[in-house]
């Protein structure tokens, strides 16, 4: 789009003695190509929902962000950018900041709802207190009476220079926000537990949330509200993948395909 839009100016202040020559005919316009979004299928999600380990602190909080990802279909950035103001747990919903600081309101559901309910518990527990929902565990949160280094996952907790340790619970000095980086490792680790050859990443909970919809029938428009997509054109490439998978069934089962 934007080369056109080159080009057509150029060719404007040629028509207008501006310019001698076009200096875009040079140019050669990208080949146009169909990229479909890579889903999972419905089994494929359940093997990724059930790989954080539900004794660790970590494992819980991991469930509960690859909960609400298929959830709610939100980016990345909108997931580590929540705060926990920005969920009404009694009514379901969640308020999501997206691109240009476009605000939206999204359902969480029951399981997103339960596994975010059982994290909070634990941060609190913990004696943590931050206005991110989400949050990166230091060494020192181990020093409580529930949790160990084994139980929060020692891979992850980070020593903080200078930090001396004392017994009794955290506070925001012993957690971080939760980064964009942080999601995608946690994403690969447990992708590559369930041996899915798929490449999966955060916006892979994306695609499938908007698949499934739509392959049960979900409005377009409906859909779109819910991604934040600005042109609903955006969203129609969903439907272009339910197409091929309403072909590739047709195709299997018919008799006569």
């Amino acid at each position: 789009r934007a080369l056109v839009a080159v080009k057509l100016f150029h060719r404007f202040l040629l028509h207008e003695g501006i310019l001698q020559e076009d200096v875009t005919s040079v140019l050669e316009s990208p080949k146009l190509w169909k990229h479909l979004p890579s889903f999972l299928t419905l089994e494929e999600v359940e093997r990724m929902l059930s790989q954080p380990n539900p004794r660790k602190t970590i494992g819980i909080r991991d469930r509960a962000i690859l909960e609400l990802l298929y959830a709610t279909g939100m980016r990345v950035s909108e997931l580590v950018s929540l705060k926990n103001e920005d969920l009404n747990l009694d009514s379901g919903f969640l308020k999501c900041t997206g691109k240009g600081g476009k605000e939206r309101i999204i359902p969480l559901g029951r399981k997103a709802k339960e596994a975010i309910e059982h994290y909070r518990e634990k941060v609190s527990r913990l004696g943590i207190k931050r206005d991110e929902l989400f949050v990166s565990f230091h060494r020192s949160a181990w020093l409580t009476a529930e949790d160990t280094p084994s139980k929060l996952g020692v891979s992850e907790a980070v020593p903080v220079r200078g930090f001396r340790p004392r017994a009794g619970g955290g506070d925001a000095k012993q957690s971080r926000p939760l980064t964009r980086q942080a999601v995608w490792q946690m994403i690969r680790k447990y992708a590559r537990e369930t041996r899915i050859r798929k490449h999966i990443t955060p916006h892979t909970f994306r695609h499938s949330f908007a698949t499934h919809l739509l392959e049960r029938g979900a409005d377009l428009r409906v859909v779109q509200e819910l991604l934040g997509h600005a042109d609903i054109s955006t969203t129609q490439i969903y439907t272009h993948v339910t197409r091929d998978r309403l072909k590739s069934v047709h195709a299997r089962f018919h008799p006569r395909a």
